[in-house]
């Protein structure tokens, strides 16, 4: 069910929620703004974003419930970012379940060592839920951007 984000949906729905989010209740300058916004793009550009589809309204897999970017590596995924929808018409998601199936199709496990590149509360849950440990890593670290 998971699979590899289209063009549309990693250029328009994903860049979108991703820059968003990155930017809700931030006040930065123009130059700091620029900077995160193309850190996003370049990462859409080089790295793997898989999308967790849903059904739409004619009853195709259409709706994105969640997606995750991330770079793979000999023994686990880094994830740059993972979002899960918060609702999906009107109903409640299951946000937990989402990002685990997520985490587990790029190999990551937040019972063990989970790598990533950002701040997130969903995946600080889910690490202290299951006992794991994180490190947050510079993006620069991984990637060459």
């Amino acid at each position: 069910m998971i699979r590899p984000a289209s063009p549309d949906e990693r250029d328009l729905y994903v860049r979108g929620v991703w820059v968003t989010g990155l930017l809700r209740g931030r006040r930065c300058p123009r130059r700091k703004r620029d900077q995160l916004v193309h850190r996003v793009e370049r990462l859409l550009e080089t790295q793997r974003t898989d999308v967790f589809p849903g059904p739409g309204t004619d009853g195709r897999d259409v709706d994105v419930l969640a997606w995750i970017c991330w770079t793979p590596t000999s023994r686990t995924g880094v994830v740059h970012y993972l979002y899960c929808r918060r609702q999906h018409r009107g109903q409640l998601l299951q946000r937990e379940h989402y990002a685990l199936r997520l985490l587990e199709y790029v190999n990551a496990d937040p019972a063990q060592t989970l790598y990533r590149t950002f701040e997130s509360p969903l995946l600080d849950a889910l690490a202290q839920q299951y006992g794991g440990v994180q490190h947050v890593l510079d993006v620069r670290d991984v990637v060459r951007l």
